[in-house]
């Protein structure tokens, strides 16, 4: 069953009267389904937050069309079954934690009791106990995340929004949220989320949508990247001589040019990768760094960012 899906949205938004409409997002296609974890990988200014805001009721895009959990925010029983953390969110510095949680509780159309039980388990879940009396302007930033992700949580919803929920977070948070996101989708909830950091998208994501600049450049599972990847070697050298580079570029499948005078052998057979390895070696190549199967995801999606926007750029030249 499919929890959200966004057909050919597009979005264009204008920063003030004197200039004109910038296009944001660019023909958004995509659908997650129920009880899957969906990361949104991008850099800044790509469009993920546009994007979350445009599922949530929150934006209405230009033209295109945004289905949740069958419906449309515009429902209060749909509205009610979405759990929205946004990135940097403000919360009332002159409110403590508790308070807010039980204010959204409330608000939420849980009663007093149950707004009470609600907010009690949150402050613990959330190792907030210790701060939650405490006005939320002497928050922590990872404090804070905390806090947002923890109202996210208040409705139980069957949708979980997280816009960049690892900003600010030490590595015991990250774990925390990391293993309540895999507790969650055993519950058969959906979650969507933003993040930079690639090694959290490879610990708890499905599948991954790579955004760049409002267009979404690739997606698919991560064991398709995986499968794809697990023969294959990155030899990272100085930069290969004329002579050199002749004399083995039968051996490499290709090679990208590297900053500081380096460059990247790419080998799709590690035997073939290693038999290149000690060649290089032999004839006196330095060799920088050397990255087999899952090891190469990084450099993998990065490419993928710099070709699309590459890409992007000279079509706009």
């Amino acid at each position: 069953m499919i929890t959200v899906e966004l057909r050919d949205v597009y979005h264009r938004a204008r920063a003030d009267f004197w200039r004109p409409a910038r296009r944001i997002l660019n023909g958004v296609s995509l659908s997650v389904e129920e009880g899957e974890i969906y990361g949104f990988l991008g850099p800044n200014g790509a469009g993920k937050t546009t994007t979350f805001r445009c599922i949530t009721g929150l934006l209405t895009p230009t033209s295109g069309r945004v289905v949740v959990l069958g419906g449309t925010m515009k429902d209060p029983g749909v509205r009610g079954r979405v759990g929205f953390m946004p990135e940097g969110g403000a919360y009332g510095g002159n409110l403590t934690g508790q308070d807010l949680l039980h204010y959204h509780a409330i608000l939420s159309g849980l009663s007093a009791v149950e707004a009470r039980r609600v907010t009690a388990e949150l402050v613990e879940q959330f190792g907030l106990i210790n701060h939650s009396a405490s006005r939320i302007a002497n928050y922590s930033k990872g404090l804070v995340q905390r806090l947002g992700l923890a109202l996210a949580l208040i409705s139980d919803p069957d949708l979980l929004l997280l816009d960049e929920p690892m900003s600010g977070l030490d590595p015991v948070g990250r774990r925390m949220v990391l293993d309540l996101m895999m507790v969650l989708r055993s519950k058969g909830k959906t979650i969507i989320f933003s993040t930079h950091i690639l090694s959290d998208i490879e610990t708890v994501c499905d599948r991954v949508g790579v955004l760049v600049e409002g267009r979404l450049c690739w997606e698919g599972h991560l064991q398709e990247l995986y499968e794809d990847q697990v023969g294959t070697m990155e030899i990272t050298v100085k930069t290969l001589s004329s002579e050199i580079n002749d004399r083995f570029e039968s051996l490499f499948d290709r090679s990208d040019t590297l900053a500081q005078g380096r460059q990247r052998l790419f080998v799709r057979d590690v035997k073939a990768g290693n038999n290149l390895l000690v060649e290089l070696l032999e004839h006196g190549v330095t060799v920088f760094d050397v990255q087999t199967g899952r090891g190469a995801l990084e450099n993998l999606l990065t490419n993928k960012l710099v070709e699309t926007k590459s890409g992007f750029d000279h079509r706009h030249h």
